[in-house]
């Protein structure tokens, strides 16, 4: 109720919008039963509240003039940890968003706060294939160890928490504006220096690439399909 230059009896709420964009990636941690995330593309990302049955916003944080991050390329959960979840995001250039704004952000609360990472790649989170992935993987044996897939820049790890990063130059770069959509670790591979030994790396018109050494260095797989969607371990 409005009442000259006051407001009396006045309560906020968040309306309900339908539409607005695609829910690009889901991901859930398997020993947390409904601890679920989920990225779209123009909407930043959510978590899921099994309580009321409804998706908690999680990029409410972000203003204005840093809208581009809105746009989420990639998702991933710490499998050591069920409070850390890690985005990569951002976006620029087109009609709407003029400043390219990207990063990749880590939370230690479920989302509720985030902090940089300090990896800012281009993380397109409304171009082509933004809903193959995901993009980002962390090793379930060290939580340290995480690899990304960028859009142009190729694929980046780090060993050290997110500290410092380092390209992988045995990785190409990928179709322009694609990249690297999905990464992953072979959770039941042998560990080598504390990390799992192998991991995956999907490279759009290029094929997919493994790691047999912790990621130091890949190889491409022959006969892999030369455009990857997504990955996952068989255990057959």
């Amino acid at each position: 109720v409005f009442i000259g230059n006051t407001y009396s009896h006045v309560s906020w709420e968040y309306v309900a919008i339908g539409g607005g964009g695609y829910v690009t990636g889901r991901v859930i941690l398997p020993k947390v039963p409904d601890l679920m995330y989920i990225r779209t593309d123009v909407g930043g990302c959510y978590r899921w509240n099994p309580e009321n049955g409804k998706w908690i916003p999680l990029s409410d944080w972000i203003d204005y003039p840093k809208r581009a991050l809105l746009h989420i390329d990639g998702i991933a959960l710490d499998p050591n940890n069920a409070d850390v979840v890690y985005i990569s995001c951002g976006d620029g250039g087109g009609p709407v968003f003029f400043d390219k704004v990207f990063d990749m952000m880590k939370s230690t609360d479920r989302g509720e706060t985030w902090t940089s990472t300090g990896l800012k790649l281009d993380f397109f989170g409304d171009k082509d294939q933004r809903w193959y992935g995901e993009p980002i993987a962390v090793d379930p044996e060290n939580s340290d160890v995480i690899v990304v897939g960028s859009r142009n820049q190729g694929l980046f790890r780090t060993k050290d928490g997110c500290k410092s990063w380092q390209k992988a130059g045995s990785v190409p770069n990928g179709a322009k504006d694609i990249g690297i959509r999905c990464v992953l670790y072979d959770s039941t591979s042998h560990l080598i220096k504390g990390r799992t030994s192998i991991v995956y790396a999907g490279v759009w018109d290029s094929g997919g690439y493994q790691s047999k050494d912790g990621g130091e260095s890949f190889l491409l797989i022959e006969g892999s399909p030369a455009q990857p969607r997504r990955m996952a371990i068989t255990t057959s």
